[in-house]
Order: C-alpha cells, then structure tokens, then sequence
C-alpha cells in the first residue's frame, strides 16, 4: 500500500466518497436489527400504529443502504480503475525506458503478466479494500458496542468470539502470501508455454511433440488450479 499511496492519493476526493458512503451502509446495516427488534415487541402489544412507523423506517433504512452500496461501488470502482490504468501506463513508460541489458533479464511473458495479470490483482484489491477491508471492521466494532450495550452480562462472549475471529483472520492472511507468489509463478509459465507452442507450431508439428506440449501444458494448468483452491 506504500507503493500505491501515491497513486491513491491522486483520487482522495473519491476514496472519500467512498468511505462516506459505506459509513452509511454499515449504519444501515447495524441499526436494522434495533427496528425490527421494536417491530416484534409491537406485534407481541398489538400496536399498529408503531409496526407501521418502524415499517417505514426500516424500508427507507434499507434504501438508504442500498443507495450507499451503490455509491460506494460507483467511486471504489474510480479509484480502482484510475490507480490501474496509471501503473500500466508507468510500467510500460518504464519497460521502453530499459537499457538493453536490464531488457535480457526480463523474459516477454513475464511483462506481459507484470502488465496485465498483476495490474489486474492491484485493481480488484483496491475495489476489495474500499467495499470490504473498510467495511468489516466499522460492522465489527458497532456491531460489538451494540451487542455489550444489548446484553452486558455477555461481554465475556463477546471478548472471546473476537479473539477466534482475530486468531482465523491472522491465520488466513499469513498463509495467503505464499501461495499469492507461487500463483504469480504458475501464470508467468502457462503463459510462456502458450506462447512458445503458438509461434513454434510448425516446429511441434514437424518433430510430432504435439503430445509431450499438450502433457507440459496439462501439468502446469493443473498445479496452478490445485494452488488456485488452497
């Protein structure tokens, strides 16, 4: 994120936007389960009149969120897109400026995938970062302070159930670097196996290696579909 701070920061009026809008989702979120709670007490009272006010204000709740998830999704998708299409634009800048030595150290596919497949993960991470990483933590605590404020004689519950998310979150995430690098590897090599056999298809065809490639191919997809389910 350091080394996209910069071009994040390009786009603050709508990473702001955008954080303002799933404020706003979150507190939809959050305060549904309150007006339902005092639907079901009217009910159990027989009190029309206040099932139809907090009716109402639970639809208009609901549009609010929706509204706000739309809003949310219009500028995460802006700074997602912008920050993308600047990096490959810096990075192709970059490529053509490399002197002739530093250009033999890079094989074309594996430009090709620093162009297109990694930008592409950059994209959907900021697009994941502004809808989801910004969201869950504003549910987790307001959730967690209505909880207490609901029911404080289960703060004890509450402490122990985000310790186990705390300790799963962690877990998760220390094991995703490692297959996130060796599932860059596996698409760099599909990629230069597709690319060899398609300019050397006469040569493949002339020695009868059709079978071996197709085997090598079959292999590579195969490990990088086993890494993609890990």
């Amino acid at each position: 994120m350091r080394v996209l701070f910069p071009y994040i920061k390009k786009y603050r009026w709508d990473v702001i936007w955008s954080v303002l809008a799933i404020l706003i989702v979150a507190f939809a979120t959050l305060w549904q389960p309150h007006l339902l709670q005092v639907i079901m007490n009217a009910i159990m009272k027989n009190d029309k009149q206040t099932v139809w006010i907090n009716g109402l204000y639970l639809i208009g709740l609901a549009i609010i969120g929706i509204i706000g998830g739309i809003v949310n999704t219009i500028y995460a998708a802006r700074v997602a897109l912008g920050v993308a299409t600047d990096l490959r634009a810096d990075e192709y800048a970059k490529i053509q400026s490399l002197a002739y030595a530093d250009v033999e150290k890079f094989s074309p596919s594996n430009l090709v995938v620093r162009m297109t497949n990694d930008i592409n993960q950059v994209q959907q991470i900021i697009m994941g970062f502004f809808q989801q990483v910004t969201r869950i933590p504003i549910l987790f605590v307001g959730a967690v302070i209505l909880a207490i404020m609901t029911l404080p004689e289960l703060w004890w519950v509450i402490a122990v159930m985000m310790i186990l998310v705390f300790g799963v979150s962690f877990f998760s995430f220390s094991h995703m670097g490692k297959y996130f690098g060796r599932m860059q590897q596996l698409i760099e090599r599909v990629n230069t196996l597709a690319r060899e056999n398609l300019m050397g298809m006469r040569v493949v065809k002339s020695f009868v290696q059709g079978a071996n490639q197709i085997k090598t191919f079959a292999e590579s997809s195969d490990e990088m579909r086993d890494v993609s389910v890990k």
